[in-house]
Order: structure tokens, then sequence, then C-alpha cells
């Protein structure tokens, strides 16, 4: 099981930002952030330590899905609702003007915000093989030709669920397999 001490050695961001990923991860985050020319999407933001990277490069909208309440995470830790927290976070990083926080599940965004336009999608919600397939078929068919998806997490043993989505869904024709960045996978949409 996941401990709180656990998650709080993985990472600290150097403003008190508590998250799960490493600094090449962060960096990796950053540059993604700057390769959007649309908008992006991300899904699970947690306390927002990914959404600050991503922000901290974007020069277009980042729209951070997540009900931060009632996950498998906030179960599993103890943890009755993080968008406080959230709100705390973006704020000290003085990056609330740049961010569009979407406080509901992905699914519900995704039938709200059908209309929605981006260029890279980031997925890091909650790691079970059915969710991640659900944000999957609702938001990565809506990437353009030419867009980027990142999965956190893809190639991490203790949650084969994103690593199995990845597998099924990630491949040519559709996707081209970029890199890994540690835990994430990167991939460019090629047909539509």
């Amino acid at each position: 099981m996941i401990t709180i001490d656990k998650l709080r050695m993985w990472c600290q961001d150097r403003v008190g930002v508590h998250g799960w990923l490493y600094d090449e991860e962060k960096m990796f985050l950053l540059a993604l952030g700057a390769q959007a020319y649309v908008g992006i999407v991300e899904i699970g933001s947690w306390k927002g330590l990914s959404t600050i990277q991503l922000v901290r490069g974007a020069k277009v909208p980042v729209y951070s899905i997540d009900p931060h309440k009632d996950t498998t995470l906030h179960k599993q830790l103890g943890v009755k609702d993080t968008f406080y927290i959230f709100n705390k976070n973006i704020s000290e990083a003085g990056l609330v003007d740049k961010i569009h926080p979407l406080r509901m599940t992905s699914l519900e965004a995704a039938k709200k915000y059908s209309a929605l336009e981006f260029d890279v999608l980031f997925v890091d919600g909650d790691h079970g093989y059915e969710s991640t397939l659900e944000y999957y078929d609702s938001w990565a068919t809506r990437v353009p030709v030419s867009g980027i998806i990142a999965f956190h997490d893809a190639f991490n043993d203790k949650v084969p669920g994103v690593h199995k989505v990845w597998e099924e869904k990630i491949n040519l024709p559709k996707w081209k397999r970029l890199e890994t960045v540690r835990t994430i996978g990167v991939a460019r949409r090629l047909i539509g």
C-alpha cells in the first residue's frame, strides 16, 4: 500500500508542492508545455505539481481536469479534498491567470467541453486500466494530427493499467511513439 511518507519522499517542488514526478519528468513537462500551439489538457492534477510545470512552459491555455475529491487516491490516502491546496499552490506559483481548472471528472469535462481545442494531452489521472482507457477514449481521439499525447506512469510496474492502455492504443498507424522520460510515454498523432 502507498503511504503518505513514501509519496512525500518521491518529489517535492521547490515551492513545496508535493507530487509524483522525478526531476527529469518535471523538466520534460516544462518543455512539453512549450510545444503546445493551441492548448493543453491535463487529466489529473492532484495538488498542482504537473500543472505548474506545464504552465511554466506554455504560451497557450492549460485546462486542468480533476474532481479533487473521491478519487481512488483520495480514498487510499484518506484525503477528502485537494482543490483548496491546488488553488493555493497555483496562486503561490503566480499562475492563477494561466490555468483553467475544471473541477469535474474527465468524462464530465469531455461532454461539457466538447468544443475545447488543444494539441497537447497529458494523462495523469486515476492509473487503473478502466479509468485510463476512459481518458483515452474520451480525450485522445480529439488530439489533432501532429498533436502530442503523454501518459504519466506508462512505464511504471506498480501501475500496470496505464502501461496496458499505452500498449493497446499508442501504435502505428495512428500514433508514433517518440520517447520515454523516466515513466512518461510520449507519442505524436499521425492520422485522424
